[in-house]
């Protein structure tokens, strides 16, 4: 069974105003100059500058008739929620139900972090970034306890899916949905009985949520606390079912995601996603959930991953030469056996002032957290990864740019290329590149044993620091450089490569079939 879109629902009520977005710079054209100081350096394949709702329906909205966010019972149904009500008041129509499973990564963070309501590139919200406008201002959220008992909780309720449940975070270009866990209602302004909330997002069309988990409500409490906020986030409300995993009242005993349809609850309001649940229960008219199987169809079943992403070609060849009339675009080409991987281009040398960030360096990547961006649910085998094109007009000189990928389970490979503009000539350059035996290659080794989903992350460290709750190693593993705070810095670093390592999935599927519509 094929995927149908995800909806991100949270665990609390009332009606919220949504957080202004800043002002969007626009899509970016292909062709066009990065900077008009730096005519020679130009954009390539850019998603930045648009929303996931633009890039999902391939139009351009302005910010200012962006719908408030509403609130019904403890789901938040913000911009990117992809509602019913939200996109009729934006005048669009509901997304096909065609998408195939995508794995997916949750992070559990138990070890304190601070919540930004703004993200400051157009989205709602990005786990990655630390920001969700469920927060009205900066918000600490403290550490909690028994973390081990936690995760392994969390992952047993996730274990059928193809879902990696780690409390480690990846490097911020892989998209991941984070579960912020700690302190109470009241410290994040929200009133007393409060067990958590998140944000809705119908048909898994974002994979980058936020959702809270307070302690107040009992620590025993809290591993199913957590699977119902970040089911939410994934497009599941609320039913009907006391053992079900979606009951809206947190009242313990032996819970699991139920495979039957189950009237949905109503939360003082009409339900958002009834096109999705109609597809699992089409004798339900919307009415009715089967929370398994839309758990199935958001993330397919669990597997096991034994083959890393291969970067397969890359352009330009490594130790090209250009004269200043020439013009190149540096790009590259992957072979992976899933349908999603996170990449970063990063240029690290022969970086123009005027575009540079505050690492010296240039980066585009998936999940927004880069100077550039790619799109959403692009397909890594059919994709050109294309990161800028240079010149003509480009001042001689020695240039690097260093191209990462990796997979849902941290699984990585990643290649330096180095170019040489040189004065005088019109002789073009080599382009033709596409041997991987050219550039950096290190770290590039398989990983051996692979590594299985279903709630087990397999990695000592991706990100962030486990506090001792996230130590299974799965066999052949290695460590994968961690990113602290997931603030999005990290991709701007150069040189960082995390290794061959079983981390997190949020890889593609083999062999499902398509979701009927």
């Amino acid at each position: 069974m094929a995927r149908p879109p995800l909806r991100f629902l949270p665990f609390v009520a009332a009606a919220v105003a949504a957080a202004p977005s800043p002002a969007l710079a626009g899509p970016k054209a292909d062709g066009l100059p990065v900077t008009a100081e730096v005519p020679w350096v130009r954009y390539a394949n850019s998603a930045a500058g648009r929303t996931l709702v633009e890039e999902i329906y391939d139009v351009d909205l302005d910010p200012a008739d962006m719908p408030p966010a509403i609130r019904q019972g403890d789901m938040v149904f913000g911009p990117e929620s992809f509602a019913r009500d939200i996109l009729d008041a934006l005048d669009l129509p509901l997304p096909g139900l065609n998408q195939d499973p995508t794995p997916g990564v949750l992070v559990l963070e138990m070890n304190g972090v601070t919540l930004r309501p703004y993200c400051g590139n157009g989205e709602s919200a990005n786990g990655a970034l630390n920001c969700s406008p469920l927060v009205d201002q900066e918000t600490v959220f403290p550490s909690v306890g028994n973390q081990a008992a936690i995760l392994q909780k969390v992952r047993g309720y996730m274990q059928d899916f193809g879902l990696v449940v780690s409390g480690n975070r990846p490097p911020p270009y892989l998209p991941y949905t984070l579960a912020v866990i700690g302190g109470s209602a009241s410290n994040a302004g929200y009133g007393g009985g409060t067990c958590g909330i998140a944000n809705v997002a119908c048909d898994g069309l974002k994979r980058n949520h936020v959702s809270l988990t307070f302690t107040s409500c009992g620590s025993s409490l809290i591993p199913d606390i957590v699977a119902q906020e970040t089911s939410h986030n994934w497009g599941l409300e609320h039913t009907n079912n006391p053992t079900d995993l979606l009951y809206p009242t947190a009242n313990g005993g032996a819970k699991t995601y139920v495979d039957s349809c189950m009237n949905i609850v109503s939360n003082n309001g009409p339900i958002q996603c009834d096109y999705v649940h109609e597809h699992y229960c089409p004798q339900g008219g919307g009415s009715q959930q089967n929370s398994y199987q839309e758990m199935l169809g958001v993330f397919g079943p669990a597997y096991t991953d034994t083959s890393p992403p291969q970067i397969v070609s890359i352009t330009p060849a490594d130790g090209s030469t250009f004269s200043p009339d020439d013009s190149f675009t540096v790009s590259a080409n992957v072979d992976e056996d899933t349908n999603f991987v996170g990449v970063r281009w990063t240029w690290t040398e022969g970086v123009p002032e005027e575009i540079a960030n505050s690492e010296g360096t240039y980066t585009k990547c998936t999940n927004k957290v880069c100077d550039d961006d790619f799109g959403v649910f692009l397909d890594p085998n059919e994709t050109n990864w294309d990161f800028l094109t240079i010149g003509p007009g480009a001042p001689a000189g020695t240039y690097s740019f260093t191209f990462e990928v990796m997979d849902a389970f941290g699984q990585s490979d990643m290649q330096t290329i180095t170019v040489q503009v040189v004065g005088g000539g019109t002789s073009g350059g080599d382009t033709s590149g596409g041997d991987t035996s050219g550039g950096d290659t290190s770290g590039g080794g398989t990983s051996g044993g692979g590594t299985t989903t279903g709630g087990t992350d397999g990695s000592a460290s991706a990100g962030g620091t486990s506090g001792g709750s996230d130590t299974t190693a799965a066999t052949g593993s290695t460590t994968a450089g961690g990113e602290d705070e997931g603030d999005g810095c990290g991709c701007a670093t150069p040189g960082h490569h995390h290794g061959r390592a079983t981390w997190l999935a949020f890889a593609a599927l083999l062999g499902l079939r398509r979701r009927r519509r």
